[in-house]
């Protein structure tokens, strides 16, 4: 189907909106090649209001022909050659939008260098932001360039009174306490704030911002949130010294904020009793995420709203109870000396193991074999693989000692993240986990997409024999002999979103997996 009918292209007949709605829904780079579709999709994508600039996306596509070993670091000669015409080709935009007086609704801008002779062009861009009043704002800068002055002097200008900005992301910006302060008077209508690691911002003070729904900030040392009524959701991440972070000095207070639904704390050494007053304020809490609390021992919930609960590297903490009857889902790190209590048994249990290496037989394996299936009820376990030993360090695994394959617990889901390469212990691995349990769902997300590791796995599972010969000699059968049939599909690692994959042999999946994708397997034992 081309889209036309008897010489009609139809689309054509779409108004524009329909077009940017579209792309809306795609990657960057994936709503970009829809400009050679057609002259209607290449005007589309000319007057798409969402302007999205990211430097590595840019760099991966000139430099592809260039090997590591062919450049020479950030200073790199091609490098910088790189850069500036990544620059070219933004400022190139800006001023086609400017001059065709094409409206801009966001714009967001990560680059990793800055250099000074850019500031007057950078600051050009901003004054055309500003004069196509947009709404979305978001700059990611890797070596913490001058900004905070620039927005300032085009949004505290002295003839804009309400600049209508409803969202501001900074990272890695220069800006300081006076300049944020100037910016958030000017835009009383912003709903979400992010602000990470912003060099010259110690102390945060958000007052009066009615609009305001959600606020992530990372490494600043006081926030205050006063008179946000609306607040629904609050991210705060201190990550300097981690994993010892009850060193710094940190301190935020959110007062007013009774409609809080999300609430997210990494790295911060409050005690129990202070976490435990903080809640108190949040009758609404739906969700909670504490990671890296060094200093919380305890914790005792009571909420018939909490939905959701996630615990993870908090290496004090010995205990925790929660009555919840409408909790959902609980996900925590596996610890021997951590206990958890819930008054209702969660719809999903997601215990994660973190493997860091070290193991040499099943035997390791069968403390994580008892403890799944210590649930009375089917859990998804994930499983964070960080190092793995080489195959000729493991052990032969004696099938004497194997267990029958009733007491080999089926879980709902295993999903599994790779860290590492682990391309020469793939199988090793397969069998350590198999022999723990029988997952009815597999997905594997490879860090660096280790096109090896995959194609290994989809190997072992997809092409294995019919009535496999390599338990012969024992009474003990391996998970081969059991597994009765696999599905193979990918998902999409920003929503979700599943597709199932119609392959001949493993050779065939990486071409069809994208940039952005893992891979899910449908196992039947």
């Amino acid at each position: 189907m081309d889209g036309t009918i008897e010489g009609i292209d139809w689309t054509s007949q779409l108004p524009e909106e329909s077009f940017h709605q579209i792309l809306s829904c795609l990657f960057t780079k994936e709503a970009a090649r829809t400009s050679v579709l057609s002259k209607t999709w290449l005007r589309a994508w000319s007057t798409y209001p969402n302007l999205d600039f990211v430097e590595s996306y840019f760099m991966k596509e000139s430099l592809s022909k260039c090997s590591d070993a062919d450049l020479k670091g950030k200073d790199d000669p091609k490098i910088q050659e790189t850069r500036e015409k990544f620059l070219h080709y933004v400022d190139k935009t800006m001023l086609r939008y400017h001059n065709e007086r094409t409206p801009i609704n966001k714009f967001r801008l990560h680059i990793t260098s800055v250099y000074p002779k850019w500031a007057s062009i950078i600051d050009k861009w901003i004054e055309i932001l500003v004069q196509k009043h947009v709404e979305e704002l978001e700059f990611h800068l890797s070596d913490y360039a001058f900004l905070g002055s620039l927005l300032k002097k085009h949004l505290c200008n002295g003839i804009i009174k309400c600049y209508p900005l409803q969202m501001l992301g900074l990272k890695k910006v220069s800006i300081n306490e006076e300049e944020i302060q100037d910016i958030f008077s000017r835009c009383p209508l912003i709903k979400e704030l992010r602000l990470l690691d912003c060099r010259g911002l110690k102390k945060l003070l958000v007052a009066n911002l009615h609009n305001l729904k959600t606020v992530h900030v990372k490494n600043i040392e006081e926030v205050e949130i006063r008179a946000a009524p609306n607040l629904q959701s609050f991210n705060y991440v201190v990550t300097n010294g981690l994993p010892h972070t009850n060193g710094l000095p940190w301190m935020f207070n959110i007062d007013s904020s009774p409609h809080l639904k999300d609430l997210m704390l990494m790295g911060l050494g409050m005690t129990d009793r202070f976490f435990h007053d903080l809640i108190a304020r949040f009758p609404l809490l739906e969700k909670l995420e504490l990671r890296f609390c060094h200093e919380i021992r305890r914790i005792n919930i009571s909420s018939r709203i909490l939905k959701s609960f996630v615990l993870r590297h908090c290496l004090k903490l010995v205990e925790a109870k929660i009555d919840a009857p409408n909790l959902l889902s609980v996900k925590y790190d596996i610890m021997p000396s951590l206990s958890i209590t819930t008054t209702t048994s969660p719809q999903k249990w997601e215990p994660i193991d973190n493997f860091l290496g070290g193991i040499t037989g099943l035997s390791s394996f069968i403390w994580l074999r008892e403890f799944i299936m210590s649930f009375n009820q089917s859990v998804t376990l994930g499983f964070n693989v960080f190092d793995w030993p080489e195959k000729k360090r493991l052990k032969k695994v004696d099938l004497k000692r194997m267990p029958p394959i009733d007491q080999v617990p089926v879980i709902e889901h295993l999903k599994l993240r790779v860290f590492s390469d682990l391309r020469l212990c793939c199988e090793s691995l397969v069998d350590s986990l198999f022999w723990s349990c029988h997952p009815r769902k597999l997905s594997l997300v490879s860090i660096k997409l280790n096109k090896t590791l995959i194609e290994k796995l989809c190997e072992m599972l997809m092409e294995r024999e019919d009535d496999p010969c390599c338990c012969s000699s024992s009474n003990s059968k391996c998970w081969r002999h059991y597994l009765k049939n696999v599905e193979i599909g990918s998902f999409e690692l920003k929503n979700k979103v599943e597709r199932p994959l119609h392959l001949k042999t493993s050779s065939d999946l990486f071409p069809s997996l994208g940039e952005h994708q893992g891979v899910y397997f449908k196992l039947k034992w």
